[in-house]
């Protein structure tokens, strides 16, 4: 059964917002927020569209369209799956080379 095109509530773990925390001071926020935004979206959205690497956690990659642009991976899990209350929780996010980007 395809999954419903519908937002789902978004938890942040702790690790998860002080590793974003430290990406937000790293870059503008007009350079970041296309992305995340993007990848956000995506999560929000359909997150069983995303790969399962681990027991029960996915990853979301963005692509680099410039040199210059960061590439990033979020880890998530999906709760209460298939029930009205389901939810998305960010575990972590890392930024990744073009060459991890292969990967």
């Amino acid at each position: 059964m395809a999954d419903q095109h519908r937002f789902r509530t978004v938890v942040e773990l702790p690790e998860y917002t002080a590793q974003l925390d430290e990406i937000v001071a790293k870059y503008p926020l007009d350079v970041i927020e296309p992305i995340l935004r993007s990848l956000m979206w995506g999560i929000s959205t359909n997150p069983t569209q995303y790969d399962t690497v681990l027991w029960n956690h996915r990853i979301a990659k963005s692509r680099a369209f410039r040199l210059e642009t960061p590439t990033f991976r979020i880890f998530f899990k999906i709760e209460k799956q298939g029930q009205d209350d389901e939810q998305i929780v960010l575990c972590w996010i890392e930024e990744i080379s073009a060459v991890d980007e292969q990967v």
